[in-house]
């Protein structure tokens, strides 16, 4: 996908419920079978609202694939990140949060910690 902005990276948390990771290893396994074929379509940069939208229907569309599945009454938590050159665009289902840690500056001489900052969405 050459227009979109480099570099590029999709990164996916799943978390099974009910004691079963069955729903987790499905979503894992398929999620990107929904959202790579919308970002391919793209035929230039999608602006913000349209990658949210992608990324929600990708997730409504995993849902019915799921409900379809052996993983059916199992259930899982999710969340998305997509990073598209220096974009970042989050997406969460249930109790999966992402976070975005940022390591202290060099020009500080002090032994800082990193912060960090949960990305909701």
């Amino acid at each position: 996908l050459t227009f979109l902005d480099q570099p590029g990276a999709l990164f996916l948390l799943v978390d099974g419920l009910r004691e079963t990771n069955a729903a987790a290893a499905v979503s894992a396994q398929r999620f990107h079978t929904f959202i790579l074929p919308k970002l391919s379509n793209c035929h230039s940069m999608p602006e913000d609202f349209e990658l949210i939208e992608m990324l929600n229907q990708a997730i409504e569309e995993l849902d019915h694939s799921l409900l379809n599945s052996t993983a059916r009454y199992a259930g899982c938590e999710i969340a998305v990140v997509l990073v598209l050159g220096c974009r970042v665009v989050v997406c969460s289902v249930g109790n999966c949060r992402a976070a975005l840690c940022v390591p202290p500056s060099e020009a500080s001489n002090t032994r800082q910690q990193w912060t960090t900052r949960v990305l909701t969405g």
